[in-house]
C-alpha cells in the first residue's frame, strides 16, 4: 500500500508526536497565560503581604482579599474556556484584573459609604 495516502490511518504509535494536542498536560497547553498569571501572582502577593503588616485589626487586608478570591475562579474560567490560544483581553484581565475588582471596593471603603 503506499505510504502517502492521506486517508490511510495511521501505524500504532506513530500519530502521536511531542507537539501532538494530547500529549501536552494542561499547564503546557495554557503556557499563553503564563507570564499574566506570574504578574498576578506577584502583584497580589505583593499588595496582600503590605496590607498584611497593616496594624489596623486586618481590616485593610480583609478588603483587598476579597477581590483575590474573587479574581482567580474568573481567571480559571478563562484558562478552562480558551487554554491554547488567549485573547488579548483574556490576557489584560488576568494582568490588570484584580485592580478592576478592588478599586470599586477600596473606593466604597475610602468614602465610607459601607
Amino acid at each position: 500500500m503506499d505510504e502517502t495516502n492521506p486517508y490511510r490511518s495511521p501505524r500504532y504509535g506513530g500519530y502521536a508526536s511531542a507537539g501532538d494536542r494530547f500529549d501536552r498536560t494542561p499547564a503546557e497547553r495554557a503556557g499563553g497565560y503564563r507570564p499574566a498569571i506570574c504578574w498576578a501572582v506577584v502583584q497580589q502577593a505583593v499588595i496582600l503581604g503590605f496590607t498584611g503588616l497593616l496594624l489596623d485589626g486586618g481590616a485593610t487586608f480583609r478588603l483587598f482579599l476579597l477581590p483575590a478570591i474573587g479574581f482567580w475562579p474568573i481567571v480559571l474560567m478563562f484558562v478552562l474556556r480558551r487554554p491554547e490560544s488567549p485573547t488579548r483581553t483574556d490576557l489584560d484581565f488576568v494582568k490588570l484584573g484584580y485592580w478592576l475588582i478592588a478599586a470599586p471596593l477600596v473606593f466604597v471603603r475610602v468614602l465610607g459609604i459601607a
